[in-house]
């Protein structure tokens, strides 16, 4: 699991499939988790898992979030499937100074 530290307050897993990876890290209370696939079926699925995550639909190679939303960005299995530097550019965008990805 990624290492989710205190001062991580917002979180954005890219290509987050039903939401495993958020649920998995046990996000402390108040902690903005936010997941985005291009899979409905299975973000529909994370939908039933639990209410603590957002899940939005969309790619990851242009992400629907404004620069600096986020203080850590993780994408534990889908960058292979996208056009790797244009989806690196975009989670860099939307990761918050001295945030981490």
């Amino acid at each position: 699991m990624p290492h989710v530290e205190s001062r991580h307050r917002r979180v954005l897993d890219v290509g987050c499939g039903a939401g495993q990876t958020l649920i998995g890290c046990k996000l402390e209370d108040g902690v903005l988790a936010v997941g985005i696939d291009t899979d409905v079926t299975a973000l529909s699925l994370g939908k039933q898992f639990t209410t603590a995550i957002q899940f939005v639909f969309g790619e990851g190679e242009s992400l629907p979030f404004a620069d600096g939303s986020f203080d850590l960005v993780i994408c534990r299995v889908a960058l292979p499937y996208m056009h790797i530097a244009r989806a690196l550019a975009e989670m860099q965008r939307v990761t918050a100074a001295g945030g981490d990805l």
